[in-house]
């Protein structure tokens, strides 16, 4: 009996050494999960990045998609009105069926230029105004090229409108795609000082309001949100009524 009551504590012991021995060697693994922990930090970091910026584009191609959309109807209903009055023109040419020489034509010898090329006091030769029909379709070239997202050959074709044309119907439209076409390049700085320009040249005209919307824009993506709020609610209390007022208000609380 004395020899079983020796036994049992030796096997206790025994069983106690062997477990304890194996959680002395069992490895230590803190290390190696902080080091897991912190890459998976790091990689949450990199996505959120990620997901922030195809945000940030998909909400820039957004609003580009509704300013095209917005003129494109504009530009359709012109084209239409265009194309009534070209026809009318053409039916009156028709009926009249009047004959008239060709300009370069002289009864009396030689050649009468169809252009005659101005000339200043000097002499000098002086660019030959373009017709409404030539400047228009500089436009509509531009356009289109903003359109396909060739952006720098349409603020090409913008700034030559501009130069050509700047007190026409279409100028303040061609001001404000001047300034979309620095926005899609991501120079925000250059495309603010264009979009301020269609309200100090046309602050009568439609694209006041988008122009200061996309202001807005750029300035928070140049990471000045208190600029940002200050031309948002600007906007909301000059064109209250205006599709892009609505838009401000909706951005505004994300910003406070």
């Amino acid at each position: 009996m004395a020899k079983m009551w020796i036994a049992v504590p030796l096997l206790v012991l025994v069983a106690c050494g062997c477990y304890g021995a194996k959680a002395i060697h069992q490895p230590i693994s803190i290390d190696v999960t902080e080091q897991n922990v912190k890459i998976l930090v790091e990689q949450q970091a990199i996505t959120n990045a990620a997901i922030k910026d195809l945000q940030e584009k998909s909400a820039r191609q957004e609003e580009m998609l509704r300013s095209l959309r917005a003129d494109t109807q504009t530009r359709l209903q012109e084209l239409s009105e265009g194309v009534d009055a070209l026809s009318n023109k053409v039916g009156d040419q028709i009926q009249r069926r009047t004959y008239a020489p060709p300009p370069e034509y002289n009864p009396s010898g030689g050649v009468i230029p169809s252009v005659v090329t101005p000339v200043d006091s000097a002499g000098n030769a002086q660019p030959v105004p373009l017709s409404p029909a030539q400047t228009k379709a500089i436009y509509d070239a531009a356009y289109l090229d903003l359109n396909r997202g060739n952006y720098s050959l349409a603020l090409l074709g913008f700034r030559e409108y501009m130069t050509k044309a700047p007190d026409t119907e279409l100028a303040d439209n061609a001001q404000y795609w001047i300034g979309e076409c620095h926005y899609a390049q991501r120079d925000f700085q250059t495309a603010i000082t264009e979009f301020s320009k269609v309200e100090e040249s046309y602050p009568k005209g439609d694209k006041v309001p988008a122009a200061l919307l996309k202001i807005a824009y750029s300035q928070l993506q140049l990471e000045d949100r208190a600029a940002a709020r200050a031309t948002l609610r600007d906007l909301i209390r000059r064109f209250p009524k205006s599709e892009e007022a609505a838009t401000a208000r909706a951005k505004l609380p994300s910003l406070e």
